[in-house]
């Protein structure tokens, strides 16, 4: 009896190092575990005024800038950011945590993506800069991926980390601009028509409901093509919408300053719009070698400033004549040869 007492009060003995050892370390490790990574203030936090990304050949790819209240891409001709995608990054670099210490020796930032060589691209950081209005700036790299998180490192300072998020780094300024040209529904459309040199191709009416049906069954319905050939039809019923769609939901590629002199020296075919509530604006396309082009005029000032580089298919869409809209026309060798094997039955 005794003997059993003697081994019972052994284990709880051991019971109680195990755990005078193990959750002591616990605890400091979840206190390492959750250091702050840039330690930004709410105050700062709200105050955010630029963001620069460098690529890793030390080339500036992204000058975000906060300019009377909008934030602009500073170097793609002060185009709008998608403010979205610019405060969901910003979220995740300043509520980031180190999870784990590494390495501390600069012979072996490359292998985390951290190096910082003047003379060589591989395994370069990201750099990243952040401006705020009380003019505090804070300067860091961005490595590599790892798992679910991020390598970094503090500019100026040999310590590195793992980084609990993985952090987003885009590839080119055109990531966070927002690329949507028009915000604009079908039912405020009221006409659309295009020409080429002057000369009318096409025109799409938007028509009142019918008295049947007291409003429009469909898209289908509501658009019509006028001047349409006699005997030819539409190659199906949804096709006039579509176009309106690809209108509608257009996205450029890239963005820059408007060249007059491009305008003016190559042909172009445009596309007038009129809306519902009288405003009027015109598209001007333009191909040039192996780029397609957009010009926006009347639909706001701000589009005066900026010319658009369109993807080869967008572009496709959109540069239609009356032709493309239509069934093809009957193949006349098949009309004659079905008239022959008609006769000799």
């Amino acid at each position: 009896m005794n003997l059993n007492k003697a081994i019972l009060l052994l284990l709880i003995g051991l019971a109680v190092i195990a755990v005078g050892i193990f959750y002591p370390q616990s605890e400091n490790s979840d206190a390492q575990v959750k250091t702050p990574w840039l330690n930004i203030s709410e105050q700062q936090t709200n105050n955010l005024k630029g963001v620069r990304i460098y690529d890793e050949s030390h080339q500036l790819m992204i000058d975000a800038q906060l300019i009377n209240g909008d934030w602009l891409m500073y170097n793609k001709a002060n185009y709008p950011i998608d403010a979205k995608q610019l405060a969901q990054w910003f979220k995740d670099v300043s509520s980031a945590v180190n999870i784990e210490a590494k390495t501390s020796k600069q012979e072996n930032f490359a292998v985390l993506g951290l190096a910082e060589n003047a003379s060589e691209t591989e395994g370069n950081g990201r750099k990243v800069e952040l401006e705020f209005a009380s003019g505090k700036s804070i300067s860091f790299l961005l490595g590599k991926r790892a798992n679910s998180g991020r390598y970094a490192r503090l500019s100026g300072k040999n310590q590195t980390w793992l980084l609990d998020t993985a952090i987003n780094v885009p590839n080119t300024a055109q990531t966070w601009l927002d690329k949507q040209v028009f915000d604009l529904e079908q039912d405020e459309v009221a006409t659309v028509s295009a020409s080429e040199n002057d000369k009318l191709r096409w025109t799409i009416t938007a028509q009142a409901p019918s008295e049947e049906t007291e409003e429009a069954k469909s898209a289908s319905d509501t658009f019509v093509l006028l001047d349409i050939p006699p005997n030819r039809e539409l190659q199906y019923a949804s096709i006039v919408p579509s176009y309106l769609d690809s209108l509608l939901s257009l996205r450029f590629e890239d963005v820059s300053t408007q060249d007059n002199t491009l305008w003016e020296n190559l042909d172009t075919f445009t596309v007038d719009v009129e809306l519902s509530d009288n405003r009027n604006f015109t598209l001007h396309f333009l191909e040039q070698e192996e780029t397609r082009w957009l010009k926006v005029e009347g639909l706001d000032d701000k589009f005066n400033n900026w010319q658009f580089t369109l993807a080869t298919y967008q572009f496709n869409n959109l540069n239609k004549v009356m032709e493309d809209f239509l069934k093809p026309l009957p193949d006349e060798t098949d009309e004659n040869t079905n008239g022959r094997v008609d006769s000799e039955k």
